[in-house]
């Protein structure tokens, strides 16, 4: 599974959203989307969302995200971005120099805002 906010779920839907950001790596294809905490067990399943090859296979630096990996990801700036990573709960902080991978993701078919 994996996890969006509903926020960043919804905006595939109200920005566009192309890319997902993660700091661990995914594989491709088919994926369940989900919402919350798996570790508590209150996490709520959002629908399903295709995860293609990573943009940048050998990864990209947190100071090297720039506007347009921004907005692809459906933020209007990169400062936005930047406030969501700060604020979510990883297993390890998010700082400057985490190695991060951007996928190409699409919300498939059916699915939609909650």
């Amino acid at each position: 599974m994996i996890f969006f906010t509903k926020g960043n779920w919804n905006r595939f839907f109200t920005h566009n959203k192309k890319t997902t950001i993660r700091f661990h790596h995914v594989m491709e294809g088919l994926h369940s989307a989900g919402s919350g905490s798996r570790l508590s067990g209150t996490y709520k399943h959002l629908g399903k969302v295709i995860i293609g090859k990573a943009v940048e296979p050998e990864g990209k630096f947190v100071k090297d995200l720039t506007e347009h990996d921004a907005m692809d990801d459906g933020f209007d700036s990169l400062e936005e971005l930047m406030k969501e990573l700060s604020i979510i709960k990883f297993s390890t902080p998010i700082t400057p120099e985490t190695l991060g991978w951007r996928y190409p993701a699409v919300v498939a078919e059916g699915n939609r805002c909650v």
